[in-house]
């Protein structure tokens, strides 16, 4: 959790924002040299943690062109009216100009960020990014002792559906399942599709053991409706784990290992099913 609630953000970068507009001009007009670099700092800083505000950039590019312009007039430098009113159009449409790249730039820095941790055919997290967010949740469960639960889901026949009717068809079973799963699980969890036919959600806060068996099988029940459409003979198997202070949970791959083991247990027992347990 960041330091600065996301509803505060927009007034705080606003207000930083001011803060440097005003040290830069009085500084500027207290050292009388030339320094009218230093006022594309704020319209960089504010296009770049305000990047969806348009409206609100382009307002502080006219902002800081004005302020330019005041202290060019008071210093003596600008005078000449249509001398002022030409300076300050071309520094308001450079920084307008400069504010959009930056917002441009971040835009397709986030995007290049959330491609590299989301799977493309499903939408859900791939193994790096859910790796990274399972990360952060076992530092949490090492500092608050907060149990959590890995839910490891794989998709029964799907192979043989792959091999006998095309990746097509996979491909659409595999789009069933993630939106299935995004749909249903609660906004603190998170999914991810960790490669082929196999996904896995982590339920967070799991201190009620019977919380967290209602919302997988709430899951298993919802996907085999969907996958029952298909027409296919494809149904999902689940290995749960609850990981439990003080377990020493330290790497990713080895809780999610756990899970994939508890599901096996279930694929080796008639498959269709779900299997829990606890550490």
């Amino acid at each position: 959790m960041g330091l600065i609630p996301e509803d505060k953000k927009p007034v705080i970068y606003f207000l930083a924002f001011i803060l440097e507009l005003v040290v830069i001009s009085a500084l500027d007009f207290m050292l009388k040299v030339e320094i009218s670099l230093l006022y594309v700092g704020p319209v960089f800083f504010l296009s770049w943690y305000l990047f969806k505000n348009k409206t609100a950039n382009i307002m502080c590019s006219i902002l800081t062109a004005l302020t330019i312009t005041c202290v060019q007039y008071i210093e003596g430098i600008e005078q000449n009216l249509i001398y002022i009113f030409w300076n300050f159009s071309i520094r308001t449409m450079f920084l307008i100009g400069m504010s959009f790249m930056t917002m441009k730039l971040h835009n397709l820095l986030s995007q290049q960020k959330i491609n590299s941790i989301s799977d493309h055919l499903t939408c859900l997290l791939n193994r790096r990014g859910f790796e990274e967010r399972l990360s952060s949740e076992i530092l949490r469960y090492n500092r608050y002792h907060t149990p959590f639960s890995i839910a490891y889901l794989d998709l029964d026949n799907f192979k043989s559906v792959n091999d006998n009717y095309g990746h097509d068809v996979g491909d659409g079973l595999l789009k069933i399942m993630g939106t299935t799963i995004k749909n249903s699980i609660r906004s603190t969890d998170f999914s991810a599709r960790l490669g082929g036919d196999e996904f896995s959600v982590v339920y967070l806060e799991t201190k009620d053991k019977e919380i967290v068996k209602n919302l997988v099988e709430k899951l298993c029940t919802k996907i085999n409706i969907e996958l029952e459409k298909t027409d296919f003979d494809v149904t999902v198997s689940v290995g749960v784990v609850t990981i439990e202070w003080p377990y020493p949970a330290e790497r990713p791959e080895d809780l999610v290992k756990l899970a994939d083991s508890q599901m096996y247990s279930v694929k080796r027992t008639g498959k269709n099913s779900v299997s829990f347990s606890s550490i």
